[in-house]
């Protein structure tokens, strides 16, 4: 399935797992009656992530990060001496940015070098 053949206004977030070089979200979609594992990988960082009451999504996007004006790139640069390379990965291999949105008007980024949506068991 596409990520973008999703109608992520019907679905919530059941559960966010952060390893070192991954994240994974847990969605449930009421349309669809199913849930989907979206697995962020090659994990460089998750903006705005704060304990919510409302799990309800209202729109989940991916995007690729190419702009250097990019607030978190601006502070992985830093941290990383303005160099490209951070953790043995490269950020001129492409990072992405998984943006969602709760009802509850708080927004997250997942920043990573692959997104992956399954289906979850």
């Amino acid at each position: 399935m596409d990520f973008t053949n999703i109608d992520w206004a019907d679905s919530n977030l059941e559960r966010i797992e952060i390893e070192y070089d991954k994240a994974i979200l847990l969605i449930c979609n009421d349309t669809l009656q199913q849930k989907f594992r979206i697995k962020c990988t090659g994990l460089a960082g998750i903006t705005n992530l704060c304990i919510w009451d409302d799990m309800d999504i209202v729109s989940a996007e991916i995007k690729p990060v190419v702009n250097d004006d990019n607030d978190f790139l601006a502070n992985l640069y830093s941290a990383y001496d303005n160099n490209y390379n951070y953790g043995g990965r490269s950020l001129k291999d492409g990072l992405f940015a998984l943006n969602v949105e709760l009802t509850n008007s708080i927004c997250f980024s997942v920043y990573c070098l692959n997104i992956d949506l399954e289906m979850a068991v």
